[in-house]
Formats: C-alpha cells, structure tokens, sequence
C-alpha cells in the first residue's frame, strides 16, 4: 500500500480571506457548530481511508496517521460500520 495522504473533497471550497488581520480572522457571527463540523470531516475522512485500504484497519490507521487502537476505537464510539475484509 501506498502512504500517500487521503484526499477528500469538500462540498463547497473555501477560500483564503484577502485580509489576514487578526480581526478578521474570527467571524463575529459564525453560523457554524465547530465541534460536529470536525467530527463529520474526521469521519469523512475515516471512510476514505478504509475504503482506500479495501477496509484494513491497520492500513487506514498508518494513512491517517493514528494507531489501529484508535481507529477501531473511533468507529466503536461513532458507530461507523468497518465492513470486514
């Protein structure tokens, strides 16, 4: 297997802010739930690295950058089915 990094693209792209100061750097009203946003792009990216590997465990763990342990725990505790190979 390759330990090339897991490309997943996202539903709409995001584009640098042309103004870098640290004012607007934090968006005063941000329609965002921060913590669910992570937690679906980590799954997302957790499905791709399976699907990726032909579903091995060890494999997606190696190209996410995590142990298996984690891994399995991850999809334990998120319920993400990790078809058996």
């Amino acid at each position: 297997m390759s330990s090339s990094p897991v490309m997943v693209s996202l539903a709409q792209p995001v584009e640098a802010d042309p103004d870098p100061s640290p004012q607007s750097a934090v968006p005063v009203n941000l329609p965002v739930d921060l913590p669910t946003m992570l937690r679906q792009l980590e799954d997302a990216y957790i499905r791709a690295a399976l699907t990726r590997t032909q579903f091995n465990k060890k494999e997606a763990a190696k190209l996410l950058g995590m142990g298996r342990t984690t891994l399995v725990e991850k999809l334990r505790r998120r319920n993400l089915a990790a078809r058996s190979a």
